[in-house]
């Protein structure tokens, strides 16, 4: 019973962070557009320890990002393009967690979208602000295709607790850069030191 409990509280806690973010079905640019940024290779860790990211060239443009947390690792593939002046990068998990192939065939990758700045041995980023997209999408002052995931058991005023950006990847780009100056748009940086 009790790894039951632990069980659905780890469930919990990740459908709850995962919800948190803005989502995206295409990368946001195409292949032919993504660029290699040495800087942004070697291992970084935040202040406190608790998050370790490992960034390794792939193949071509794309990066292999392994995040290390206190629990699990996670292992995506990633690509990076300078839109409205600023450094943005895109994440996909590679996989899942090998644990079920029917739960793995099932899952769609979404891309997560974070801007990023970095400066010799300094890192930063920020994802897209999830109440901020909500609203710009709902005003029109952000016009992306998407699709809004509703917690029905929800109590909250706004039951959306997800964004799914459905816009191509051009589309995607050039939004992006239409925002990439407005602090507003995005949550607070996560700050990260090179270690390696």
């Amino acid at each position: 019973m009790k790894r039951l409990v632990q069980a659905a509280a780890l469930l919990a806690i990740a459908v709850s962070v995962s919800s948190c973010l803005v989502k995206s079905i295409h990368p946001i640019c195409e292949a032919k557009d993504s660029i290699m940024v040495p800087g942004l290779l070697g291992t970084w860790q935040d202040a406190k320890r608790e998050m370790t990211v490992i960034v390794t060239k792939s193949s071509g443009t794309l990066y292999r990002v392994v995040y290390l947390d206190k629990e699990n690792p996670a292992v995506f593939s990633g690509r990076a393009a300078r839109l409205g002046g600023k450094l943005f990068m895109d994440l996909v998990p590679i996989s899942g967690d090998g644990n079920n192939n029917l739960e793995n065939l099932s899952r769609v990758s979404a891309h997560m979208v974070f801007k990023v700045e970095q400066d010799r041995d300094r890192l930063s980023f920020a994802y897209l602000d999830l109440n901020w997209m909500k609203e710009a999408l709902k005003s029109g002052a952000v016009k992306l295709a998407s699709e809004r995931r509703v917690d029905e058991a929800s109590n909250e005023k706004d039951p959306y607790v997800e964004v799914i950006l459905t816009a191509s990847a051009e589309e995607l780009g050039v939004s992006l850069a239409s925002i990439a100056e407005n602090e507003k748009a995005f949550i607070k940086p996560v700050e990260m030191k090179r270690i390696k």
